[in-house]
């Protein structure tokens, strides 16, 4: 029984791991979305996206994702439209 526990522990913490390796990655994304727009060093751009993160009450990597999605989502549609 604590066996079966132990595992369910690892499994759920190696989940956790993945989900907070896979939001750095877009957290980093991000930060570099906002330095090439802004002309920010990177802890500039950082600093930029957790002001917003509390001027809108969301946690960074909410806004991180935002980004990045809007940027991907703007690159997407702009290669799919004809002229």
């Amino acid at each position: 029984m604590q066996g079966d526990y132990l595992l369910i522990e690892a499994q759920r913490l190696a989940e956790q791991l993945h989900l907070a390796l896979e939001m750095r990655a877009v957290i980093d994304q991000a930060i570099g979305i906002t330095m090439s727009r802004s002309g920010a060093t990177e802890a500039e751009a950082l600093d930029q996206l957790q002001a917003i993160g509390r001027a809108e009450h969301q946690k960074l990597a909410v806004i991180a994702r935002g980004i990045v999605v809007g940027v991907t989502a703007g690159c997407t549609s702009g290669t799919t439209t004809s002229g």
